[in-house]
């Protein structure tokens, strides 16, 4: 990977939110269809139980991308609104939905006013690390308790960093996915004094040039995030394991849901 200076988004303080959507809108269906991906239907059930929970309210999807999951919740009754940094990823949006009850917005989920509450907000992946600083993320905690309806949810599925995949140099480098006559490397620097992981994904792929996708997030730990969320108004109901709701303990991933403090 190249030397941290010369990554392109190594300087938290120019990273954009439309950084990653830029990079990925052209290619992330591809990448989809490349492996064969389909959203979890554990994840969709839980999902749909939340946003049912308040009758006649929409719910909102942070970093909605292309649709991957909006559509197919949008396809089970559910009207969704879907915000996103990349004007790339919404035009991609746009045209997949096909009339489906999604609405686009281009906003930077740092910080955002949509003039109406949801009952359901959610991250399914984990787009809150993002953003690049610690006080990014508690502005977009603050902003998503500002939109949640008193009986609504917040839910965040993101991954549990581990400091032991890094060698002696902090780094990390492997084959995230391959398939016939392609493959996916990932090289990856952590900045352990700032939280955050500084990535190139390069597509290896039979007859075409490589194409390179940087990408950097700023991590956090289940009790930073509780801190977080505590702050801006927002208390823990439940962490599970994964989207089966398999008890957590400490496990490589979590999927945590949040409600407005009494």
């Amino acid at each position: 990977m190249p030397d941290d200076l010369d990554h392109p988004l190594a300087d938290r303080d120019a990273v954009q939110a439309h950084s990653y959507g830029d990079a990925w809108a052209a290619f992330l269906d591809d990448w989809i269809a490349l492996n064969a991906s389909m959203p979890d239907p554990d994840m969709l059930d839980r999902l749909e139980a939340d946003a049912r929970r308040v009758p006649d309210s929409r719910v909102l999807e942070l970093g909605v991308g292309t649709g991957f999951v909006a559509i197919p919740l949008a396809a089970r009754g559910i009207a969704v609104v879907g915000l996103d940094g990349s004007p790339g990823m919404l035009d991609r949006l746009q045209a997949n939905a096909a009339g489906a009850p999604i609405e686009g917005v281009l906003a930077d989920f740092t910080d955002f006013d949509l003039g109406e509450t949801f009952g359901l907000v959610y991250f399914c992946s984990s787009s809150l690390y993002c953003l690049p600083t610690a006080d990014a993320q508690a502005s977009c905690l603050r902003a998503i308790a500002r939109h949640l309806d008193a009986d609504g949810r917040f839910v965040i599925a993101a991954y549990v960093h581990d400091d032991a995949v890094y060698d002696v140099h902090d780094r990390f480098e492997f084959i995230q996915s391959q398939g016939d006559g392609w493959r996916m490397h990932w090289s990856a620097r952590h900045v352990p004094a700032e939280q955050r992981v500084l990535a190139t994904r390069t597509l290896y792929r039979d007859g075409e040039a490589d194409r390179v996708f940087p990408h950097q997030e700023r991590y956090l730990t289940t009790d930073q995030l509780d801190n977080m969320a505590t702050a801006a108004g927002l208390t823990l109901i439940e962490r599970s394991a994964d989207w089966k709701r398999t008890p957590y303990a400490s496990n490589r991933t979590h999927v945590s849901t949040y409600a407005l403090a009494p």
